[in-house]
């Protein structure tokens, strides 16, 4: 497996990607191609890329919270061929040990889709089998009709990265306006 985090924008790399991206994550739901690379462009996200000879088999968006000095995996997602073979675990490994040295980052945070079905109970499984805490607090965005829980994993213990699911959601939506915005 080959990995690989590309911070600026490459078109090839990204349409082969974006078909992983779009089978994990409703299109109603995430972030359009426009606002994904408005914020590689910007330095704000970063692409990863997991690869099995040339073929892409995982991809995930991440960033740099403000203030707490935390990741945030805004998106992740494995080839629906590829998944249940331990890609995934891999992969975040990646991510997490990048994490580490690039950005100095002291954890991690991610916001999975709260509502109570098959889907949703395999993502919050997968990262409570790696390490990650859910919050209790239930956010809700208003421009999507789902509603949001944070998880967080804290690998340094002066880290400032809160465990309040409600402040959580407070540095993730500073994430998603600097993302959106147009300038």
């Amino acid at each position: 497996m080959e990995y690989q985090t590309i911070d600026y924008w490459d078109e090839q790399i990204w349409n082969q990607a974006a078909p992983i991206y779009r089978q994990g994550f409703d299109p109603d739901n995430s972030k359009p191609t426009t606002i994904i690379r408005r914020s590689i462009e910007r330095k704000l996200c970063q692409l990863h890329i997991a690869s099995n000879q040339s073929d892409i088999i995982a991809m995930a968006l991440t960033g740099k919270l403000e203030g707490i000095n935390g990741l945030l995996i805004d998106y992740m997602a494995v080839r629906e061929d590829s998944r249940g073979q331990g890609i995934g675990k891999m992969f975040l490994d990646y991510i997490i040990g990048w994490s580490r040295s690039a950005l100095q980052s002291t954890g991690a945070v991610i916001e999975i889709e709260s509502e109570d079905n098959a889907t949703n109970l395999q993502r919050l499984h997968f990262w409570q089998q790696y390490g990650f805490t859910l919050t209790s607090y239930v956010h809700t965005y208003i421009w999507v009709p789902e509603k949001y829980q944070a998880l967080y994993l804290i690998w340094q213990p002066d880290s400032q990265i809160p465990q309040d699911g409600e402040i959580l959601f407070e540095h993730i939506s500073l994430f998603h306006n600097r993302a959106y915005a147009k300038k």
